[in-house]
């Protein structure tokens, strides 16, 4: 994993449309039990959220239940603990999120896909340059991170209010961090005539270092200002 900040520039943004929360487990197991409602139940199982595997190139067990009828559901995981159908999805892979993705357009007519990484920025920061998705200062009750209670953990996606952006999206300090469209560059997206130009063309072996934004549930506040950037294969 790589981090850093990108240096500082004035560019125009094209205007888009975000989701206001993350995609939550009740959401992904409607999409996994849509694939084997219709037969795809090989893709479901490699889409499934899955614990971290032993060793590189293995699979590492399903985290999600079945029923008897074959469908997915919650049920304890490897540390005896129960996820909450209101939390954000975790332990799924880029291809997994663009899965997700393409059923929601197919579901509702709509093209949605993962948000390149400027616009996850412009969506968090707005137009002031904000640290925070809430202003410039810093309490640990205002978002789900290391020190926000007791015992460190995953909160549903309405459990922090303040941690919302100017334009209404929660939970882009804390919670969680997120997928995004764009494969990693030191200098980030390229800008031309004053715009962001970012674009897709698929992954290819010599570029597969994919951009990931926002904090999580055990970072500390520093590691969940808005212009923080990570990069996972």
């Amino acid at each position: 994993a790589l981090s850093g900040s990108l240096e500082k520039k004035r560019a125009w943004c094209d205007g888009f449309i975000i989701r206001k929360y993350p995609v939550t487990n009740r959401n992904y197991i409607a999409f996994l039990n849509s694939l084997v409602a219709n037969g795809r139940e090989e893709e479901a199982l490699r889409h499934a959220p899955r614990e971290h595997a032993g060793h590189s190139g293995e699979l590492g067990a399903i985290i999600y239940g079945r029923d008897d009828a074959g469908r997915f559901i919650l049920v304890p995981d490897g540390d005896g603990m129960v996820w909450s159908q209101d939390w954000p999805v975790i332990q799924v892979d880029w291809h997994s999120a663009m899965a997700y993705a393409e059923w929601e357009s197919a579901r509702d007519g709509r093209q949605w896909r993962l948000p390149f990484e400027a616009e996850w920025e412009k969506a968090g920061r707005g137009v002031d340059g904000r640290m925070y998705p809430w202003g410039n200062g810093f309490d640990p009750s205002w978002t789900c991170m290391r020190t926000s209670g007791e015992r460190p953990g995953i909160a549903a996606v309405d459990d922090f209010p303040v941690d919302e952006s100017p334009y209404g999206v929660r939970g882009m300090a804390g919670n969680v961090a997120d997928w995004t469209m764009s494969l990693h560059s030191p200098t980030g997206p390229s800008i031309v005539d004053g715009r962001i130009v970012e674009s897709f063309g698929g992954l290819t072996p010599d570029q597969r270092h994919l951009v990931v934004r926002g904090g999580f549930w055990h970072q500390p506040a520093r590691s969940l200002r808005l212009d923080n950037r990570g990069c996972f294969v």
